[in-house]
């Protein structure tokens, strides 16, 4: 009995640490149009310290354009401590959690993460030149 109230505990604590270190953002306008640098928006002000985490971060995001049936993925980029670059990056589909890892992150260091959206957004009579996107991302799961 006593081994089950402490796994529950255990638990109870690992959750309460997952939803501690987490960023959200909410209304993020990603650019569509374009592949450049430019074209990246950071998805929050606030980095978040990885703590005990070490190699990678969890990405989720959803889409709030009317006709998201597509679904097309968008590109994340993970910046880590006060790098000018991107320490990786991926392509994401909406209301995915989806694991980005990098050696660059490491225990107590910022990360940050930019992104834009998809240009298929734009390209297939979509008329979207811009996308809103909402999430977070933080400790993997």
């Amino acid at each position: 009995m006593k081994k089950l109230v402490a796994l529950l505990l255990a638990l109870i604590a690992l959750t309460t640490c997952l939803s501690v270190y987490a960023v959200s953002f909410k209304k993020v306008t990603l650019w569509c149009d374009s592949t450049s640098d430019s074209a990246y928006e950071w998805l929050s002000s606030q980095a978040w310290n990885s703590g005990k985490n070490k190699g990678s971060v969890c990405v989720y995001h959803s889409v709030a354009e009317a006709d998201t049936n597509h679904n097309f993925t968008n590109h994340f980029r993970v910046y880590v401590g006060s790098n000018t670059s991107a320490s990786a990056n991926k392509w994401i589909a909406p209301k995915s959690n989806i694991r980005i890892s990098t050696n660059a992150i490491t225990k107590n260091c910022n990360v940050k993460i930019k992104a834009r959206g998809n240009t298929k957004w734009a390209a297939w009579d979509m008329d979207f030149d811009r996308i809103t996107v909402s999430g977070s991302y933080g400790l993997p799961k």
